[in-house]
């Protein structure tokens, strides 16, 4: 199974950049850039472990990849080195707690996710017959509690629907990508 250590777009940047006249005119000022990866370290302690295969799959020209077996605590790197007992628990003993945890929460929120996929799918010229929406005049003025109530009732539907890290949280939505098309995206705080 694959480890991901790092955002691939993190490893694509530094390769971009690495090619950069610039850092190729001097080894050590293409190193240099590809020490950039350090600075998370402080934060993300267990990443130390893994810059060597980082920067030999960098200076290689290829994306670090990394694996792991379910039932194992290693990590392989790519030229299949390992790093011994680099996970606290193999992969496999962790997907089974998880699944143990599922609840009826979490049954709602993948129903939702399945869903709002296959609203993607619907697009305008397609024959669809979709019910137009339009504003109505309010019967009388919306006073301050009952705005205060929506605004909460808004605010428990988002932290209801929020899925938590460790340190962020974020929200699965449909977006509008275009006039005819939906997309499901991410927003995170």
């Amino acid at each position: 199974m694959r480890a991901i250590m790092r955002p691939t777009q993190t490893y694509a940047v530094l390769l971009r950049e690495s090619f950069h006249p610039d850092v190729l005119r001097d080894a050590l000022d293409r190193d240099q850039l590809f020490d950039r990866l350090w600075a998370t370290v402080e934060y993300c302690p267990y990443l130390a472990k893994v810059i060597p295969a980082e920067h030999q799959d960098l200076q290689n020209g290829d994306i670090p990849i990394f694996t792991s077996r379910p039932n194992s605590r290693d990590l392989w790197t790519s030229p299949r080195q390992r790093i011994a007992d680099f996970f606290d628990e193999p992969g496999i003993v962790r997907v089974r707690r998880r699944i143990q945890e599922l609840g009826d929460h979490d049954c709602t929120q993948q129903l939702w996710f399945i869903r709002a996929s296959l609203a993607t799918l619907s697009k305008a010229g397609d024959g669809t017959r979709r019910s137009a929406h339009f504003p109505t005049e309010a019967s009388a003025p919306a006073d301050r509690e009952r705005l205060l109530l929506a605004a909460r009732r808004v605010g428990d539907r988002l932290e209801e629907l929020a899925l938590r890290g460790e340190q962020d949280r974020s929200w699965i939505g449909l977006t509008l990508a275009n006039l005819h098309e939906w997309s499901l995206g991410v927003c995170r705080e």
